[in-house]
């Protein structure tokens, strides 16, 4: 009894929407939330971060045909079981690398990175790049990301599509995609509060958020979403100044990255750089203690950087923040609007037997063209924006600081070309080479404009609402 309870298509719509929506949080969400710490944690270079985002559509692609073929032809929910539980391992698997890799420790002595004649180089007894190396584990999570993805947007769009009535249809698909995007919303909001917890949960630091070498617990949302889709399974069966005369007998450090703002809000790659010779733990202004202000000490040429020099990088405004963020809503509203369109056009201009297998071809020239070269493509510019990279004895590492209005440009002209204009483009194109299918009592296109699919037995459910599945005897989502 309670099988057949579960297995009605309200039932099946909403652990399809729970999946789409875990998807959606981790890999559109949590990932690209967290993406920079990532680099930073794991000295990584843009472009390997990038590689790091294609790696889930590379593997979608490889796996897109194969799956929406021969998933096509089988038991549906047992595909979808087995997706979902591939995505959950793959999200435990990104999550490793924070288990497996020494403490994250950035805390430096009071008296590192100030100005002196005699500093020892941090590299020593060090080895460079082993860090790096776990972004391999990292494509190996997003690649079993992007196995275990595949069924849920070909496969689950089509088994909702065979047991229910053709009216009904768009409005399932319609609350499963909206599902598919509710979930990046969500993932960048957990994501940016774990970002606000020390990576190393069991220790204190006094280091905060604002810090350069602040790192949060990236790691704890796929934790979480990579236990829920355990559980959905289931049930499917700026300015930077390095050296000037008042540095010049310092004998700063590049590998000791530590910015510091001046009170003209210049800022400077450290302490060192900017001349400081100890720290004062008073406040001149108040008589209280402040830990965050330090002092220049008697070094020739300073005097214009001021007496005070805050322990922080320089802010930077952003005036038109009130004008970007409606229209990037906008934006984002209407990229995520044709999809349901778009998929029931497809679904009903196919015959039924092709339906798995068009969406499926629709996801490998879409991540083919777009989302396999689009992260690299990206992180090349974001790195070609970069000011300053990290020096990791000798190697370099990720980067520390980015020109701002470079990147914004790139990516700006980038995305109305590729966005707007060819997206607008293809659409038109379609419009005008459309050419109706031959008329067939399979098709879904004569089915949906003459009302003749709902006299099929597949396409209209038992009145008790049971799912009948030809491929089981006793067809349950809870068996997957």
């Amino acid at each position: 009894v309670s099988e057949l309870f579960f297995n009605t298509p309200r039932w099946v719509l909403f652990f399809l929407s729970v999946a789409a929506f875990l998807q959606g949080m981790i890999i559109n969400g949590l990932i690209n939330t967290v993406i920079t710490s990532i680099e930073r944690r794991f000295d990584l270079h843009s472009y390997e971060t990038g590689l790091i985002v294609s790696s889930y559509d590379i593997a979608s692609c490889i796996c897109l045909v194969f799956v929406s073929y021969f998933g096509g032809t089988g038991h549906k929910p047992r595909w979808l079981g087995w997706g979902v539980l591939i995505m959950a391992l793959g999200s435990l698997v990104f999550a490793l690398p924070h288990f497996t890799s020494p403490p994250y420790q950035a805390s430096l002595p009071e008296q590192t990175g100030m100005c002196s004649a005699n500093h020892t180089s941090s590299c020593q007894n060090k080895e460079g790049g082993e860090m790096s190396n776990y972004r391999f584990v990292f494509m190996l999570g997003q690649f079993l990301h992007g196995i275990g993805a595949t069924p849920i947007y070909t496969l689950g769009v089509t088994y909702l599509d065979e047991n229910v009535n053709s009216k009904s249809a768009p409005v399932y698909v319609g609350v499963f995609y909206t599902a598919a995007v509710l979930g990046p919303a969500v993932g960048y909001l957990l994501g940016g509060y774990f970002l606000s917890i020390f990576t190393e949960i069991h220790l204190t630091t006094e280091m905060t958020p604002e810090d350069p070498h602040w790192i949060g617990a990236w790691w704890i949302g796929f934790l979480a979403g990579g236990a829920a889709a355990l559980l959905i399974s289931k049930g499917f069966s700026l300015d930077l100044n390095l050296t000037v005369d008042c540095n010049a007998d310092c004998s700063c450090i590049r590998e000791l990255y530590n910015p510091v703002c001046g009170a003209d809000d210049m800022m400077y790659y450290s302490p060192c750089h900017a001349g400081c010779t100890s720290i004062n733990h008073t406040d001149v202004s108040t008589g209280k203690q402040n830990t965050g202000v330090m002092v220049a000490g008697n070094v020739p040429l300073c005097s214009y950087v001021d007496i005070l020099i805050k322990i922080r990088k320089c802010g930077n405004s952003c005036d038109l923040l009130p004008v970007f963020l409606p229209v990037f809503f906008i934006a984002i509203t209407f990229t995520f609007l044709c999809q349901s369109p778009t998929v029931t056009a497809i679904l009903r201009c196919v015959p039924d037997s092709q339906r798995s297998f068009a969406l499926g071809i629709q996801l490998i020239v879409m991540r083919t063209l777009g989302t396999i070269p689009g992260p690299i493509a990206f992180g090349a510019m974001i790195d070609i924006s970069c000011l300053l990279w990290q020096d990791k004895c000798g190697e370099q590492g990720s980067c520390y600081l980015y020109q701002n209005s470079d990147m914004s440009r790139y990516i700006l002209i980038t995305a109305i070309i590729y966005k707007v204009a060819l997206g607008a483009i293809f659409f038109l194109l379609a419009s005008i080479l459309y050419k109706p299918p031959p008329e067939s009592p399979q098709n879904s296109c004569e089915s949906s404009d003459q009302g003749k699919m709902s006299e099929l037995p597949i396409k209209d459910p038992p009145e008790d609402g049971v799912i009948v599945n030809p491929h089981a005897r006793s067809a349950s989502l809870t068996s997957v």
